[in-house]
């Protein structure tokens, strides 16, 4: 069986490895506006998303190895930092589809298209594609369309 502290300290080393390239990527944003007005700002947009999502997971991973660990540090809001890996993410040029449900954690990709109706999202969608169904199943992929 693995010792937890060796494995809280793996996942706290893991923690700082993405707050580190977070803030690596954040600094390329120059104002809000950059992350829709080019494709380049999308793609950072989605890393930061998916390292905030990596960051929440593995805090929860050290509650269930470690809990105490999270007990020494009353000043940090844990519960909310485990939120994070519940973020979802809808990309640019993505239609959702009325009475679709869409759950948390999940990422919509860029130009995908969620059918209407009964449509439960139970997994990550990719850019350029239908998905529909209970659980929503890919379709097809989407050869081309451009939103501007």
């Amino acid at each position: 069986m693995s010792n937890p502290g060796q494995l809280s300290r793996d996942y706290f080393e893991s923690i700082l490895e993405a707050v580190l390239l977070v803030e690596e990527r954040s600094a390329r944003i120059a104002n809000p506006e950059d992350f829709v007005v080019s494709p380049e700002g999308t793609l950072i947009l989605d890393s930061i998303a998916m390292r905030l999502q990596v960051i929440g997971e593995l805090v929860k991973k050290i509650e269930k190895a470690d809990p105490d660990i999270l007990n020494h540090h009353k000043d940090i809001e844990w519960a909310m930092i485990m939120r994070l890996r519940d973020i979802t993410l809808i990309k640019k040029g993505a239609s959702i589809g009325s009475n679709a449900t869409i759950l948390c954690g999940i990422t919509i990709g860029a130009n995908s298209i969620i059918g209407a109706g009964s449509s439960v999202v139970t997994k990550d969608i990719p850019d350029n594609t239908i998905a529909a169904g209970n659980p929503a199943r890919i379709i097809r992929k989407i050869e081309s369309r451009s939103i501007p």
